[in-house]
């Protein structure tokens, strides 16, 4: 009842709308859309270019860098010229003379192929092998192999590239130490790495076994298995060059080189080396082969970036297994993961 006695009459509310806010799909203002639809612009679609590499993605290239033994071999990208590609390996054992307990071998994959292997401090040096000694403190005074051995002897691929190449290009290498004796007398270190070729050169002042072993980036107990270091390419390693060719001091210099070392082994044991390299070269026209100077299929990818994305994923990856190398990247990429989230927080 209101207050002059009147009856009181029920008021109904309008139901809500369930599409409040919401616009209707239509042309004009109401629509958000202005004329009709044939003078609607849709937006270009971005296509990816099919040869371009995602950043930070793994490429035919680095699985090559990761694994020159089995990995599938690759071009060197950036190149302007394609050529044949071709894995050699090279197996010798070292050290096994009377006496003889430390020792160090130093191979340049993609250096000169001219001149004999003493010559490493001119322009010549592609390989030498220093003549393992009685001691690692004994100082080296100038490199030599061992005795009856040749420069075929430790290259891989040195024999056929000097005979059919006119020019070559080393597109990933490792160099693999491993002990040769029985499992009860395994002992002593190996050490090794990557280093500029100039860093590895004698002379004044000259080097020892110990040396070498407390600068290396490397230094572990002799493995049951293998000490493996992977090649990572210097500035002048990315190029051809004619097999027979010398350079200056500065395409020596700008070249990296493998090194690997041993000491404290029981006498006489020696350890057995393999190396193994992916070359890429062009054939002369005398031998009736045609240089394959097709198309080239562009990637994208330089040398540069592609080792710069390995390390980012595993600072390690010259020293490690293809397994270690996955594992490391997945717990860098969590950590990273892990540190956005917190900096979020």
């Amino acid at each position: 009842m209101r207050w002059d006695g009147a009856p009181q009459r029920s008021v109904v509310m309008p139901p809500k709308r369930k599409n409040k806010g919401k616009r209707k799909k239509g042309y004009g203002r109401a629509g958000g859309k202005i004329g009709p639809p044939t003078q609607q612009q849709a937006a270009p679609r971005k296509r990816k270019s099919k040869g371009a590499a995602k950043a930070g993605g793994m490429t035919a290239y680095k699985r090559l860098l990761l694994d020159p033994c089995y990995a599938p071999m690759t071009h060197l990208p950036g190149l302007t010229t394609t050529g044949n590609l071709l894995r050699f390996e090279s197996d010798f054992i070292i050290g096994e003379g009377a006496g003889q307990t430390a020792g160090v071998v130093v191979w340049r994959p993609g250096g000169m192929m001219g001149g004999t292997p003493e010559a490493v401090n001119t322009d010549n040096g592609f390989i030498y092998a220093q003549r393992a000694v009685d001691t690692d403190s004994w100082v080296f005074a100038a490199p030599s192999v061992a005795a009856g051995n040749t420069v075929a002897t430790y290259v891989p691929g040195y024999s056929y590239l000097q005979s059919n190449a006119r020019a070559y290009v080393c597109v990933a290498a490792c160099a693999r130490l491993m002990w040769p004796g029985s499992e009860q007398n395994r002992q002593g270190f190996v050490f090794g790495g990557d280093a500029p070729s100039f860093a590895l050169t004698v002379g004044a002042p000259n080097y020892t076994v110990a040396g070498l072993r407390a600068t290396a980036p490397k230094s572990v107990r002799m493995p049951a298995n293998d000490f493996e270091v992977k090649w990572r390419p210097g500035t002048g390693d990315l190029s051809m060059q004619y097999p027979g060719s010398t350079g200056t001091d500065y395409e020596v210099d700008s070249r990296t080189s493998l090194y690997l070392g041993w000491s404290g082994l029981p006498a006489a044991t020696g350890v057995r080396i393999r190396f193994t390299a992916v070359y890429e070269y062009l054939p002369p026209l005398v031998l009736g082969m045609v240089p394959p100077m097709g198309a080239l299929s562009v990637s994208g990818e330089n040398p540069a970036r592609a080792i710069a994305e390995l390390d980012k994923s595993n600072p390690q990856w010259v020293y490690s297994k293809i397994r270690e190398y996955a594992t490391a990247g997945a717990i860098t990429a969590l950590m990273g993961g892990m540190r956005m989230l917190n900096d979020e927080l």
